[in-house]
């Protein structure tokens, strides 16, 4: 049977890599060496960081991949350790078939589905440089996919300023009729004056998603007989849908005590005032001159053209206290601290379409505190509360406990136990919708509840991961295409790993997850992985590296979300099982100094394999296709 061959592909994977997991880390292999190569003069170490834009926390530093392997991975998804179920063409609503929740505190209109390609502050990585760092990136794929990517991070005395800037447009393999116009920019400033007196971090991003709507092809089954793709009937030729938004971020701070000139003389600390303001307005429009009547039950306004528009604003001020700085990197090589920040934040909203009008006010109180006991063992904790407003009530909190396991060589070994409660009201998009084709009206939702807790393993590179989830009250478009909420509470049970292997030229990765959910509503797969297999070799005396490699991708069967184009979301569906088809793609990456290069035969065996390479409903992905890329980067 087919499901055999696979099966027996999965465990070749698990059982290969844990198996070279246990190799011993003699001085032949490359594991445990520095990302990029330090022995070169194009080295320059650059790092990322995340920003936390509640309050004052301790950055965590990741440095920046600069030697070959992986470089074809540009594109942001696939780049990511999250294994994303997409439409086909890059730039486009995806969401990962691994459980994953991540949601921020606060108010939330629509919880947007295009994941890794909406920049926001949260998800935004900064680059830390010592002097200057610039990488330009471009590739070009079947279907017209157009991706470029600039980046550019530099640090003058104590100014640091970044620009980061992401296009994609693509025609799409449905002609004329999947096309994409999808722009992201990121602009950051930071300064601090010399004593750290004073300082402040300014950061704007901007979203533009321009998307051609065509909801999926008319008929599967033509497409499983091998019809052109090209030639399949979709079901909605003449819609679109535009979304943008902007983002707006500040934070200062003083210093409500001098620092002292003698770095071993103990100096009282009163600590740092912060004050925050941040502006968001967001805008989104679908429209459609020809509706197909026979896909929906009720028209509120016009049978054949809707023109459905929304806007939203946000503003927040926040003031707190915290006795640390987070630009300090002195303070992470204490053997022993307590830092703490305490806070209110104080947020106005608005939302408008074109039948009502709803705003509000809320007040959040929060703090964050950071413990080392010991220097290896530190303890992290955070609280968030709203009152009033329409998340009144509403709760976020987290602890985090890591012990940074002693090692005679300098490899990072750590233990860590992480737990979030999330308690929160609906995104308000569930409660109040109006459009042409949908209306509810949903007063009475409870809140939502979350908790997690995970228990990580990490040796070097190595990551193993244990996740378990409980949710209740949780809520889904169902088929009807109307909000669904479950009082049944649901249990997630979920391992993770990563599990990456280099001995000399040769390398072998592999990116997996086992997960199950008692509730079917949340459907995922029950297993979701990722592997490849390198080699990589030296020409012209050193001065071109070469790599070669094959990379699979495969999920079991399960019944994965469809997406509704009109009100931009997933929703639930239990008629057709998505999965089943293994993606080989085969890479070449080349490096020359700091110039990378690298072709991509993606999917090669889809037309020795049954149709079936789908990861959202009615979305076919590509075939048989090709990418070219090339990357390059200038240090100092």
């Amino acid at each position: 049977m087919e499901i055999d061959k696979h099966l027996l592909i999965i465990l070749i994977l698990f059982f290969s890599v844990n198996i070279f997991a246990q190799y011993d880390n003699s001085t032949d292999t490359t594991l445990s060496a520095p990302m990029g190569d330090e022995s070169s003069k194009n080295y320059v170490p650059a790092y990322t960081f995340q920003y936390n834009k509640w309050y004052a926390e301790l950055p965590v530093y990741n440095l920046v991949d600069t030697s070959i392997y992986n470089n074809h991975r540009t594109e942001i998804l696939s780049a990511s350790r999250n294994l994303y179920a997409h439409t086909g063409l890059l730039g486009q609503v995806a969401y990962p078939m691994n459980y994953h929740f991540q949601r921020t505190h606060g108010f939330v209109y629509k919880t947007m589905p295009f994941s890794l390609y909406h920049r926001k502050i949260d998800n935004w990585q900064w680059h830390y440089v010592p002097e200057s760092y610039t990488r330009i990136d471009y590739e070009w794929g079947t279907g017209k996919e157009n991706m470029f990517n600039v980046i550019h991070s530099q640090s003058i005395y104590d100014l640091s300023f970044e620009i980061d800037f992401t296009t994609m447009i693509a025609e799409g393999l449905f002609t004329g009729k999947q096309s994409v116009r999808d722009l992201n920019a990121g602009i950051r400033l930071s300064y601090h004056t010399p004593n750290s007196r004073y300082g402040f971090d300014f950061a704007y991003i901007y979203n533009l998603f321009y998307l051609n709507e065509n909801g999926g092809i008319l008929n599967d089954s033509l497409f499983e007989a091998r019809v052109d793709i090209r030639n399949l009937a979709i079901k909605e030729p003449n819609a679109y849908s535009n979304y943008q938004d902007h983002d707006v971020f500040y934070r200062h701070y003083i210093a409500l005590s001098k620092k002292g000139t003698d770095s071993n003389e103990t100096h009282f600390n009163l600590g740092y005032v912060l004050h925050d303001i941040e502006f968001t307005s967001l805008k989104t429009l679908y429209n459609n001159r020809s509706l197909n009547p026979s896909y929906y039950h009720t028209f509120n306004y016009d049978s054949l053209f809707t023109f459905d528009s929304l806007t939203s604003y946000q503003f927040k001020n926040s003031l707190m206290w915290s006795n640390y700085m987070y630009n300090d990197s002195i303070l992470m090589q204490k053997n022993n601290f307590i830092y703490a920040t305490v806070g209110i934040a104080h947020t106005y909203i608005k939302v408008g379409d074109s039948s009502a009008r709803f705003f509000c006010f809320q007040l959040t109180p929060f703090t964050n505190v950071h413990l080392r006991f010991a220097r290896n063992i530190d303890l992290k904790m955070n609280l968030l509360y709203t009152i009033n407003g329409y998340n009144n009530q509403d709760i976020s909190a987290g602890l985090h406990f890591s012990w940074q396991i002693p090692t005679e060589k300098d490899i990072q070994h750590t233990l860590s136990f992480k737990s979030n409660f999330y308690k929160y009201q609906p995104d308000y998009f569930y409660t109040y919708y109006f459009a042409n084709t949908y209306n509810w009206e949903n007063e009475n939702l409870k809140k939502q509840q979350l908790f997690q807790a995970t228990l990580e393993w990490q040796y070097d590179k190595y990551i193993i991961d244990f996740n378990y989830y409980t949710l209740q009250n949780t809520l889904v478009i169902g088929e009807n295409m109307l909000p669904i909420q479950f009082n049944k509470t649901a249990n997630i049970y979920q391992l993770a790993t990563l599990l990456p292997f280099r001995y000399k030229g040769f390398g072998f990765e592999s990116n997996m997850f086992l997960q199950y959910a008692t509730q079917k509503y949340i459907p995922m797969p029950w297993f979701a992985g990722r592997g490849s297999v390198f080699y990589g070799f030296n020409m012209f005396k050193k001065a071109m590296f070469t790599q070669l490699g094959l990379e699979v991708l495969y999920n079991t069967p399960y019944y994965a979300h469809g997406y509704n184009p009109v009100m931009q979301q997933f929703f639930y569906q239990n008629t057709k099982k998505i999965g089943n088809h293994t993606y080989f793609d085969f890479f070449v990456n080349i490096k020359v100094s700091r110039f990378y290069f690298h072709f991509v035969l993606g999917n090669f065996l889809a037309d020795l394999l049954p149709k079936k390479h789908y990861l959202i409903l009615h979305y076919p992905t590509k075939g048989l296709n090709f990418k070219v890329g090339a990357s390059w980067r200038f240090h100092d």
